[in-house]
């Protein structure tokens, strides 16, 4: 640990002088009014939130986890803690063995200061650096419990947690902002005013890709399309259009996207050709809602049927409805591009501010 002057009211403390480890058990959940499990599979990296459990009801064969822990404890996965997995649950119930409960022991440390520290990357690092096993390791108590840092005051420790929670519910609020539901919403608002309604094999013609072997993917500047994403470059163009819509034939049947540039579709996938005059960005927009999936078969390799794709139903309603609908999607996309920015520059800060609470500086 640093031996540098710490800021008036700062003390040096190991873990388990001001953490316990709360390792009570439940032999019988129902009489314990418990029916809740965790196991570390709930617990989300770099996330406090605890969303996601299982119910002992839902348990055919119940559950052998019977370490109990109760709302605004501490849940740490001691194994593979490289994945930063800590949680604070607003719910009592149990849970695996690989996670460690905490709590204050006594009013030195703030129960909402403490899921900070442990999320702190001094934490974390004295975990990974004290696990043991090659492929699943673990930490223990006993280990954790020998981890020094800067103790801040009571006050100070407040500061910082609002702070902290100040940043948390900022990024929750971003997050909360569902670009795809929004994008949804306006297309179906436009769609409502259609008055042409048009099976989809009327508006499009979907294309069979061609096969490109990997000799023949030579790195060139077109990219190479398959039914989920780039696959590699060619030098040659199969599709010259500026923008292409390529839709997943086999594998991720279904799956809808929008190339900015000639491209080489490969023999997984349709490309679209339009046979009326639409708006690109329209047209695709729609086919991404239109439910290609439900013309999608459920076989080993799940395929898309062009000719039962070609039965659903496309809509178009006026020219005015359309340009208005690709303006206001235009700015939403750009509205999920700020966003996403601005997550990034929450969880910078937040991160700061970890960092400079546990080596005792101002913040």
């Amino acid at each position: 640990m640093s031996t540098s002057v710490l800021p008036d009211g700062w003390t040096r403390a190991k873990f388990g002088d001001v953490v316990r480890n709360v390792n009570e058990t439940s032999r019988n959940l129902a009489a314990d009014g418990l029916d809740r499990v965790v196991g570390l599979d709930h617990l989300d990296s770099g996330s406090l939130r605890l969303m996601r459990w299982d119910s002992v009801a839902d348990l055919p064969d119940g559950t052998t986890f019977t370490r109990k822990f109760k709302p605004g404890q501490v849940l740490f996965g001691k194994r593979r803690a490289y994945q930063r997995k800590v949680a604070v649950p607003d719910f009592s119930g149990v849970c695996s063995g690989d996670i460690l409960v905490f709590e204050p022991v006594d009013k030195k440390l703030l129960a909402n200061f403490l899921p900070y520290l442990v999320q702190s990357d001094g934490f974390f690092d004295h975990a990974l650096g004290t696990s043991a096993g090659s492929l699943s390791p673990r930490t223990k108590w006993a280990e954790l419990a020998k981890y020094e840092f800067a103790l801040p005051p009571v006050d100070e420790q407040r500061r910082i947690t609002e702070l902290l929670c100040a940043a948390d519910r900022l990024s929750e609020t971003l997050s909360s902002v569902d670009i795809a539901v929004l994008r949804k919403s306006l297309l179906v608002q436009a769609l409502e005013t259609s008055k042409e309604d048009r099976p989809l094999g009327e508006v499009i013609s979907l294309d069979y890709g061609k096969s490109l072997s990997e000799t023949r993917r030579d790195g060139g500047s077109y990219p190479v399309i398959g039914s989920a994403g780039v696959v590699g470059f060619h030098s040659i163009p199969l599709t010259n259009e500026e923008r292409t819509i390529v839709v997943g034939r086999k594998g991720t049947a279904g799956y809808v996207q929008l190339i900015d540039r000639p491209c080489w579709p490969i023999d997984t996938t349709y490309y679209v050709r339009l046979k009326v005059d639409l708006p690109l960005d329209f047209v695709f927009a729609q086919i991404q809602e239109i439910g290609l999936g439900s013309v999608v078969t459920a076989t080993a390799v799940p395929g898309l049927n062009r000719e039962d794709a070609y039965k659903l139903r496309f809509r178009i309603p006026d020219s005015k409805t359309i340009s208005s609908l690709i303006a206001t999607l235009v700015q939403t996309e750009s509205l999920g591009e700020e966003i996403s920015r601005r997550r990034e520059t929450v969880r910078m800060i937040r991160s700061a501010l970890l960092d400079s609470m546990m080596v005792g500086d101002h913040v």
